[in-house]
């Protein structure tokens, strides 16, 4: 396959072969036919990383937010987590897991009415600033 900026005639063959790829979903089924008999083949399947979450129960969830926040505060000495700050812990499989922290202590911040009064005693143990 030419990578792009290979030229052919002046023509960028290989940024015209990526933009078809892009777009596979694009031309007609005819038009995606013969592109294969052009040398274009099919691109394959996006391995989409599993996302985050799916398929814990919110309790699981809880904990595995906890333990990144439990992390942050025995590195830190504090809970005063940046809003787009990422926090690399090993999740209950083994594998390690990106906990997007700052957006969940500011979640949790604003939505502590209505926390479960166990966690918001968790959060409290761990030195959580509410305000």
């Amino acid at each position: 396959m030419p990578a792009p900026g290979t030229l052919y005639r002046a023509v960028d063959v290989g940024r015209w072969i990526a933009r078809q790829h892009e777009r596979w979903s694009e031309p007609a089924p005819a038009q995606r036919a013969e592109l294969p008999r052009l040398g274009v083949p099919a691109p394959a399947a996006p391995s989409r990383p599993a996302r985050a979450g799916v398929g814990r129960s919110r309790d699981e969830t809880f904990a595995l937010n906890l333990s990144a926040a439990a992390a942050f505060r025995a590195r830190e000495g504090d809970l005063e987590v940046p809003r787009g700050h990422v926090e690399t812990v090993t999740a209950p499989d083994g594998t390690a897991e990106a906990v997007k922290l700052g957006v969940w202590i500011t979640n949790v911040r604003t939505r502590r009415a209505k926390l479960a009064s166990e966690r918001v005693d968790t959060l409290d143990a761990l030195g959580m600033r509410w305000a």
